[in-house]
């Protein structure tokens, strides 16, 4: 029974395309350029402060495959490329072409510390988690009166890193040292 599973197995998988293609209205020339060939097997393991995410990559070029990383989501692609070769193959059980894998974590992750190792054809990613720190309150001062009349209050929300604005001119200097102490009081 399982040799049968094994031999009709790529042909499943065809007829599942072409079910996906009849129902998305058939295939089309970017759909099929966007579209992953094939999908590698993966493992992912959840230690203390890390998940690890085991993929089967063998006979690849490690240099070949792309990894994106965000707090919530770790995508990895590439290409196998097909042998060149006058040979006419007669059975084939491997997958070439377009790849690509993603993976929604439960938790978020520091993503700009995600790790990648390739050895004897897994490629091995550590997405160390996002660890929260402990909730804290801060004082913040209201600056004394300018010379124009106006009062400048130093703001108590932080922003992320890409968001951070340049403080204007009337702003005092921050009653704290580390940016990342500032947190909204609700």
């Amino acid at each position: 029974m399982t040799t049968f599973l094994w031999q009709i197995a790529p042909e499943l998988e065809q007829l599942r395309r072409q079910m996906d293609e009849l129902f998305d209205g058939g295939p089309t020339a970017e759909r099929q350029a966007t579209t992953p060939a094939w999908q590698p097997r993966a493992e992912v393991w959840e230690l203390d402060g890390a998940y690890q995410i085991q993929l089967q990559l063998p006979g690849i070029d490690p240099n070949q495959i792309e990894i994106e990383a965000s707090r919530d989501r770790i995508q990895v692609k590439g290409d196998r490329k097909a042998p060149e070769t006058q040979a006419k193959a007669l059975h084939s059980e491997f997958h070439y072409g377009h790849f690509e894998r993603s993976f929604h974590l439960s938790q978020e992750v520091q993503h700009q510390q995600v790790t990648a190792a390739y050895n004897q054809g897994i490629l091995t990613l550590t997405l160390p988690k996002l660890t929260a720190a402990p909730a804290h309150t801060v004082k913040v001062q209201v600056a004394s009166p300018t010379s124009s009349g106006t009062h400048s209050v130093n703001p108590s929300v932080s922003h992320s890193a890409g968001d951070r604005e340049a403080p204007s001119a009337q702003m005092a200097e921050p009653a704290v040292a580390a940016e990342e102490d500032l947190k909204p009081v609700w």
